[in-house]
């Protein structure tokens, strides 16, 4: 049995490496690709065809690629609502993977297809419509498949809520899920939640847990001018420069109780350069995929490429006509990221708006969201906010010992200030901007757990992207050895 199992570990350590090694093969651009094996690999969109047309192509038809070597096809590919790796979907997403040589007999090409027949039920080999013959080819312009690269949208299903999971929103921006901010000016008050209302995975292809949802609690009927309501992320200018000066599309589910024209936008780091484009919902409180393409990003303007903002996305739910424009789909010198014909979804406290699996990418078609698993995004997101509390507890003063406190052996004895280092466990943007918190009393001091004291001046030395100090005054009963303990928010937001 002992032997077993390590031919088991051995076959799979094998199998994963295989995979990774052939799916690395594929290149951006490609159709498909073959491994020193003889498999294909292939995955992407089918976004648009060009010199060599692939004419009559229903992106809802099962496909096959055949790779010359003889044998049968191993999968049919259907239209299914699951976004899996063996078809392609409404969205015209595709991806297959299998050795691939003969059908009915017939030998296979390289880079022939086999599509599939909606009136016979069988597969047509190199037909896309009855009489024209295909090979598709590597060609510049016959197919475009999107890059894969990680979304630059950080937290885009929002899973990851440290500062806590519900939030009332009454003045300046806020910061709720992880990276997401809430701008407001507004005479009316709502609520920001986590929420388990999601699209279905037959809706969405993945099972999402949670959306970021906007309870209004308080409505403002009148927009004013200078009124403002949007949810927004702003991008790094690092993760921003593979976007930039190229066309994206973003892609998002949305469920809203208003109706009508909603607009989403983009404005760059000095606020001279933004765009705005419109998206309609459709039917109220039902979950539906929206997809929207920009126009690319000009070289002209102030843009940051650097570790400060690359750009901001603004979700708009109320604006003022201080920043609506009517010129829409391309980019203006301004910073409106909102349409004229937007709605105001702030106009009745029976109001809900909701967002989840949100994806930005080069190009012009939409690609599914993919699951990032919690631990690295959570990683992500800690580059520009950490806690030492424990994830499920939200930052607040006097919640005691046992939720993720730092522990320190006192140094020092007496009225003697102490210099506590602490080292974080991912770095940083950039030098941020700590908060104590007392373990065991309404205020920010470190506490001597053994006499229940509490030292004073608290504060803050020597911040970077590593790390920082705590220094903090003792009381005159303090002894060596003594345990002391403290929370810590760090924020390096943009």
């Amino acid at each position: 049995m002992r032997y077993k199992w390590r031919w088991f570990v051995f076959m799979v350590l094998l199998f994963t490496t295989a995979c990774a090694y052939a799916v690395g093969t594929c290149r951006s651009g490609q159709l498909y690709c073959v491994d020193s094996e003889g498999y294909i690999h292939a995955q992407g969109i089918i976004a648009s065809p060009g010199p060599n047309t692939i004419s009559g192509l229903s992106l809802s038809a099962p496909l096959l690629i055949g790779d010359g070597t003889s044998g049968t096809p191993a999968y049919s590919f259907t239209n299914t609502p699951t976004i899996g790796l063996y078809n392609i979907n409404a969205n015209s997403q595709f991806g297959i993977s299998g050795k691939i040589g003969a059908y009915n007999g017939t030998a296979l090409t390289n880079g022939q297809l086999l599509i599939g027949n909606t009136t016979s039920g069988a597969f047509d080999i190199g037909t896309l419509t009855a009489g024209t013959a295909v090979a598709v080819t590597n060609a510049p312009g016959a197919v475009t498949v999107s890059a894969t690269t990680p979304n630059p949208i950080i937290n885009s299903n929002f899973d990851i809520w440290q500062r806590g999971t519900t939030f009332a929103i009454t003045g300046t921006p806020t910061y709720t899920a992880d990276r997401w901010v809430i701008g407001y000016s507004s005479s009316g008050t709502f609520t920001v939640n986590q929420s388990t209302s999601v699209p279905t995975v037959a809706e969405a292809g993945v099972l999402f847990n949670y959306s970021l949802e906007v309870d209004v609690t308080a409505a403002d009927a009148a927009v004013g001018a200078t009124d403002s309501v949007l949810i927004a992320q702003k991008i790094e200018g690092y993760n921003w420069r593979q976007l930039a000066q190229q066309t994206t599309t973003v892609s998002f589910w949305v469920y809203a109780t208003k109706t009508g024209t909603y607009s989403i936008g983009m404005v760059n780091k000095g606020g001279d350069r933004a765009i705005a484009k419109e998206y309609t919902v459709n039917a109220s409180n039902t979950w539906e995929r929206k997809t929207v393409t920009f126009a690319a990003s000009p070289s002209a303007g102030t843009w940051a490429y650097d570790n400060t903002v690359g750009v901001q996305i603004d979700w708009v739910l109320m604006m003022g006509s201080n920043n609506t424009t009517a010129t829409l789909d391309s980019w203006t010198s301004t910073n409106d990221t909102a349409s004229t014909n937007q709605v105001n979804a702030m106009d009745s406290a029976s109001n809900f708006f909701r967002i989840t699996g949100v994806k930005i990418e080069t190009g012009s078609v939409a690609t599914p969201i993919a699951i990032i698993s919690f631990e690295e995004e959570l990683a992500r997101c800690e580059r520009y906010y950490q806690k030492s509390f424990d994830y499920a507890t939200a930052p607040a003063q006097n919640l005691g010992l046992t939720v993720g406190a730092e522990f320190k052996n006192s140094p020092i004895a007496g009225a003697t200030t102490l210099y506590w280092g602490i080292r974080l466990p991912v770095k940083m943007r950039g030098a941020p901007s700590v908060l104590t918190y007392n373990p065991n009393a309404a205020n920010a001091h470190v506490r001597n757990a053994n006499d229940s004291t509490d030292f004073t001046g608290t504060g803050i030395s020597y911040p970077t992207e590593s790390g920082f100090v705590i220094q903090s005054t003792g009381t005159a009963g303090t002894a060596v050895g003594e345990l002391l303990a403290v929370y810590w928010t760090a924020d390096a937001e943009l």
